[in-house]
């Protein structure tokens, strides 16, 4: 779990060039204080990091 965790919280660091740094500072921050709810939602939606990216984007308003 621990390394999925770091997996998309390094592509949420290539995010910063699109999305802006307060946006992926955001999405880093939901991450760590969400760590089973975004597990639970990559293992049950085809283990994509790229769905899994999008879902915390909608979760924080980004």
């Amino acid at each position: 779990m621990a390394g999925i965790i770091a997996r998309i919280i390094a592509a949420l660091g290539r995010l910063v060039w699109t999305k802006g740094p307060g946006v992926v500072r955001r999405a880093i921050a939901y991450v760590n204080a969400n760590k089973a709810r975004v597990w639970v939602f990559f293992t049950r939606n085809g283990q994509s990091i790229a769905k899994t990216i999008e879902f915390i984007l909608r979760q924080i308003g980004g």
